[in-house]
């Protein structure tokens, strides 16, 4: 098994379709993917969300809050995150809360990434070791199983991580901006500088993005075939 690799739009177009059946798990893994790759956060952090860091209980319904806020005990830099839920990938958590509703969970403690199924008593999160194979399922399904080395988990955030940086780097050509680096350290949570710049030298840049919000939508978008119009969600 190789080091993880980021996605292409095309892969994410493959894998978007697999979410189309509309199922309690599609809507789960779409919401998973979104906010992966929307926030660039790791594995072990995604897992350790709860339903009550990303929704609030409102009228009998969950509805995804305006912020998800990371604890530091959950990052491995040891510093809180916070990530703002906008566009499709608020789109799709609240999808997967509602239904999470629907599914009987009621406590704000229940896991966010939790399995699925009626009737539960105990909502844990799924383990590293799912994450990883649903990942490479939902690869396998949508694009084949050709460039399946590589994928997994870390395939989301390595794939926001391709997009900031080149994106920084054309504002940096243009004179629009001195530190291209430094943006990326901080959009992708790295410790250090360094540890930034190891991680931007295994990535591939080949993309040129129109605007900042492109670096959180667009790659987003082609996962969630998204649409226009409003997600109805109140901050």
């Amino acid at each position: 098994m190789g080091a993880a690799r980021e996605f292409t739009r095309e892969e994410l177009a493959g894998i978007a379709e697999t979410f189309r059946r509309g199922r309690s798990v599609d809507k789960r893994d779409r919401a998973f993917f979104a906010l992966g790759i929307g926030s660039a956060w790791r594995c072990g952090s995604l897992l350790s969300l709860t339903l009550g860091d990303a929704a609030r209980r409102e009228e009998g319904r969950w509805v995804a809050r305006a912020w998800v806020h990371l604890a530091a005990a959950n990052e491995k830099t040891g510093v809180a995150r916070d990530y703002r839920l906008d566009g499709e990938v608020r789109r799709a958590v609240q999808e997967w809360v509602e239904e999470m509703g629907r599914m009987g969970a009621i406590f704000p403690g229940c896991a966010l990434f939790c399995g699925v199924g009626a009737g539960r008593r105990e909502w844990p999160a799924i383990s590293r070791f799912a994450a990883r194979r649903m990942v490479r399922r939902r690869f396998a399904e949508g694009c084949g199983l050709e460039g399946l080395d590589g994928v997994g988990v870390h395939s989301l955030r390595k794939t926001h991580c391709v997009e900031v940086k080149d994106f920084w780097e054309e504002q940096k050509a243009g004179g629009r901006l001195l530190d291209a680096d430094t943006e990326g350290m901080k959009s992708s949570g790295h410790r250090s500088l360094e540890s930034w710049k190891h991680y931007a030298r295994r990535m591939k840049a080949d993309s040129r993005l129109e605007s900042w919000a492109a670096v959180e939508r667009r790659a987003v978008r082609a996962l969630c075939g998204a649409g226009g119009g409003g997600d109805g969600v109140r901050g």
